[in-house]
């Protein structure tokens, strides 16, 4: 349940919020942990989770609390991993389309 409690999170916040917001905030968050009811979710820099944070932690915690019923508290966690792929994707030219 654990990765898939995310997944299943950021497909119906895809559709709670706009497109732009989406693909610029939690499409980059990725799944950390699952825990007695505390899910740790990775974005690529504490700015990144303090935005989410502060203006989506409601309804982040609703959606997920929908979904495990033992839900309790979310966290932002910032990974360096995470940041390089950021950052080599800006950094890649987009491809030409066909």
């Amino acid at each position: 349940m654990s990765l898939e409690l995310w997944d299943s999170s950021l497909q119906a916040l895809r559709k709670r919020v706009d497109e732009r917001t989406f693909e610029s905030w939690l499409a980059w968050t990725r799944f950390g942990s699952y825990e007695n009811g505390h899910l740790v979710v990775f974005v690529p820099n504490s700015f990144t989770g303090n935005w989410i944070s502060e203006r989506y932690s409601e309804l982040i915690s609703s959606t997920v609390e929908a979904l495990a019923k033992d839900f309790k508290q979310i966290s932002f966690v910032p990974d360096e991993a995470l940041h390089e792929e950021l950052i080599t994707q800006a950094n890649t030219p987009p491809r030409p389309t066909p």
